[in-house]
């Protein structure tokens, strides 16, 4: 489930803008039908003006710093206006300048959000102090903690939008490292594969030329003894047939290795060890070999 509203934001974000605009209607009806002072209203008007402010939250991560002008702006002139809106349009300012700073990636991202909250900050103060355009018949000491309290609410949304910027930016960086990480290790695998199967193929050069080689040797024997001893020229020429089945069978095992990944390691050539098994095969074939140590 996470997964899949994972992979359509636009989904959550619809969710989340139709939810906050109906606890935004269902709380002023509630309020202005059991507290006198917010007065009585049209419920289109109502549902309106929730719309207006919480909407825009549908395109909070395709157009941030838009979305967040709009809802923050709208949402300050009702406050100005006389306008009741809820707490569905105060949270739908947090989730806008948050949004602006998680999700934008414009270079004037900060100078945006800085002129707007200074606006909203300076059109507050004004508010405070000018009787003239004062929103309400507070006292000023209640206007001040108003004031101080905008500053967290905006500060918090601000901060909490750049974490969250940073902290995909870091995951997208991790998963940039993970798949180079993930090409080299593939083209490690290839290029491993690739020597495998050249020391293969040379292996297969070495083991079938050495056979050849003797079955020559052995033919040869076996021409110049075919006319005066032909018995001893039939043990030479089984000796040939040996050669070539031992040959066979090599090769066999080596192409099989060649056209798998590699993993089975071929058993190693004749050595010095093995020499004097190679001079008893050369005797019984009819051959004098003679070593020099």
């Amino acid at each position: 489930m996470k997964t899949w509203l994972s992979r359509r934001p636009f989904v959550v974000d619809t969710f989340i803008a139709v939810l906050l605009m109906g606890l935004g209607v269902l709380e002023i009806r509630v309020n202005r039908m059991s507290l006198p002072q917010f007065g009585e209203g049209p419920l289109l008007a109502d549902i309106a003006w929730s719309a207006v402010t919480c909407l825009p939250l549908i395109w909070r991560r395709v157009y941030p710093l838009t979305v967040m002008v709009a809802v923050v702006s709208l949402a300050v002139a009702g406050q100005f206006a006389g306008v009741y809106s809820g707490s569905g349009a105060t949270v739908a300012m947090f989730l806008a300048v948050y949004s602006s700073g998680a999700y934008s990636h414009h270079n004037r991202r900060d100078l945006t959000r800085g002129l707007l909250v200074v606006g909203v900050m300076a059109l507050l103060v004004v508010g405070t102090f000018v009787p003239v355009l004062g929103h309400s018949d507070a006292p000023v000491e209640a206007e001040a903690f108003l004031i101080l309290l905008n500053t967290a609410f905006f500060s918090a949304a601000w901060i909490l939008g750049d974490v969250t910027r940073q902290k995909h930016s870091a995951q997208a960086r991790l998963e940039k490292q993970a798949e180079v990480l993930q090409s080299q290790r593939e083209e490690l695998a290839q290029s491993a594969v690739a020597s495998e199967r050249l020391r293969i193929a040379r292996e297969l050069h070495d083991v079938v030329g050495h056979h050849v080689s003797v079955m020559g040797v052995q033919a040869g024997a076996a021409r110049r003894l075919i006319d005066h001893d032909p018995e001893k020229a039939g043990e030479v020429l089984s000796a040939v047939e040996e050669s070539g089945r031992d040959a066979v069978t090599e090769m066999g095992r080596l192409v099989g290795l060649l056209r798998s990944d590699g993993d089975e390691t071929p058993g190693p050539q004749p050595g010095f060890a093995d020499l004097d098994a190679m001079i008893e095969r050369m005797g019984d074939a009819g051959l004098d070999v003679t070593v020099r140590r």
